[in-house]
C-alpha cells in the first residue's frame, strides 16, 4: 500500500542468502502501485527467481485505524491465496512491506521446521506502533476458548524457563510481519477477523494450534518497522506487557 516500502524491502530481499531459483515471488499491490509492479519483475527477472505472481487489489483500499485494518488484513491474505497456490511450495514466508529483515539468511525461521515435530508456525520479533511499545508475541489461556491473551515481553527483561537453549519459545499467535509457516496450512485456513482485540494473524497462530501444530517465536530474529516518516522502531528494553 505504500510506493516508498518497495525499494527498501527489495534491498533487505537482496541481501539474504537465499536460492532465488527455488524461490516463488507473490505480492498484493494496490491498485495505484503501477511502478512498483514493474520494479518487482525487473528484481525478478534480475536476481533468477522461479516465478513471480503480483495481484492488484481492486476492493479494499488501505485504512488507517485498527479496525478498519483487522478486516482488511484478513480479505488480503484470502486473496493470496489464489497466487499462492499457483507454485507449489514446502513453506511460505510472509513479509509485510514496512518489514526492515537485515538478516544473513531465513534460516531461523526455517530450522525449527526441519529440526522439531510439528511446528506450524514460527515468527520474528516486531514492535508494534499502536499506543505504547509492545511486540506482537501472544500467548492465551485456551486457544478453543480465548478469555484471556497477553503480549510477551523481551527475555533479557524476563528471563523464562519456557525460551529454549536456541532462542526459541512457544506462543499461541503472532503477527503476519516477518514468519514462515507451511504452505498446505497457509491455503487451508481461512482468514478471518470479528472484531477481536488481536489481529488476523492472531487468530492464525490459534487456527494453527487448534489443528495440532505447534507455534515459535524467534527471540534472535528482531525485526524493524519502517516508518513512512520517522526512525524506524525496533524492539527495546522498554517493551511492555498488553493484556486483553
Amino acid at each position: 500500500s505504500r510506493p516508498t516500502m518497495v525499494d527498501p524491502w527489495l534491498h533487505n530481499l537482496a541481501l539474504v542468502e537465499h536460492d532465488p531459483s527455488r524461490t516463488h515471488l507473490a505480492f498484493v499491490l494496490d491498485t495505484k502501485m503501477v511502478k512498483a509492479f514493474e520494479t518487482l519483475k525487473k528484481f525478478a527477472k534480475q536476481y533468477g527467481y522461479a516465478s513471480i505472481e503480483i495481484l492488484h487489489n481492486y476492493d479494499n483500499e488501505p485504512v488507517g485505524s485498527i479496525n478498519g485494518r483487522g478486516g482488511r488484513i484478513a480479505f488480503i491474505k484470502n486473496q493470496s491465496k489464489d497466487i499462492i497456490r499457483k507454485h507449489e511450495s514446502e513453506y511460505v514466508i510472509g513479509l509485510e512491506d514496512d518489514t526492515v529483515f537485515e538478516f544473513k539468511c531465513f534460516c531461523r525461521l526455517l530450522e525449527p521446521f526441519m529440526s522439531r515435530e510439528g511446528i506450524g508456525f514460527v515468527e520474528g520479533v516486531q514492535a508494534g506502533r499502536w499506543g505504547c511499545p509492545y511486540v506482537g508475541v501472544w500467548s492465551v489461556d485456551d486457544y478453543e476458548f480465548v478469555q484471556r491473551i497477553e503480549s510477551l515481553t523481551l527475555p533479557e527483561q524476563e528471563p523464562r524457563a519456557s525460551i529454549d537453549d536456541k532462542g526459541y519459545e512457544h506462543i499461541d499467535g503472532g503477527g503476519f510481519y516477518y514468519y514462515a509457516t507451511p504452505y498446505d496450512l497457509y491455503l487451508e485456513h481461512d482468514y478471518s477477523w470479528s472484531g477481536e482485540y488481536w489481529g488476523a494473524d492472531v487468530n492464525y497462530g490459534l487456527f494453527v494450534r487448534s489443528k495440532g501444530y505447534k507455534c515459535l517465536v524467534d527471540w534472535q530474529s528482531r525485526c524493524g518497522h519502517r516508518q513512512e516518516a520517522g526512525a524506524t522502531l525496533y524492539p527495546t528494553d522498554q517493551t511492555v506487557s498488553v493484556c486483553y
